[in-house]
């Protein structure tokens, strides 16, 4: 795996043989991702003050690529979280990152408005 990092994008030769061999971030992708984890830790830390109950796993997120055979989406956001929506686990996936990113923030911003 090689990666070209320049002011713009960061880009991820994954060494797959088709047009998903390249994964790219955009650091306004970067920064939005990381003001979204940064609302949730603050939704999160909320929820726990208000009920108590949790999981070890609060918070845990992560970016996702397709695999070899997926060619639905080109990218993925999962978070694990017991005290934040309906279900524990919530995946939003979309055909690039600012779409998923875009996707998460309007759940996010439900689950903030109550």
């Amino acid at each position: 795996m090689n990666t070209v990092n320049n002011d713009e994008v960061l880009i991820v030769h994954a060494g797959v043989h088709d047009t998903r061999d390249h994964i790219m971030l955009s650091k306004a992708d970067i920064a939005s991702f990381q003001k979204l984890r940064a609302r949730i830790f603050s939704l999160i830390e909320k929820a726990i003050e208000k009920d108590g109950g949790h999981k070890s796993y609060e918070g845990q997120m992560s970016i996702d690529f397709p695999g070899y055979a997926d060619d639905q989406y080109q990218a993925s956001i999962t978070l694990h979280c017991y005290v934040l929506g309906v279900g524990k686990h919530h995946t939003w996936s979309a055909r690039n990152m600012q779409e998923a990113l875009a996707k998460a923030w309007a759940d996010v911003e439900r689950w903030e408005a109550g």
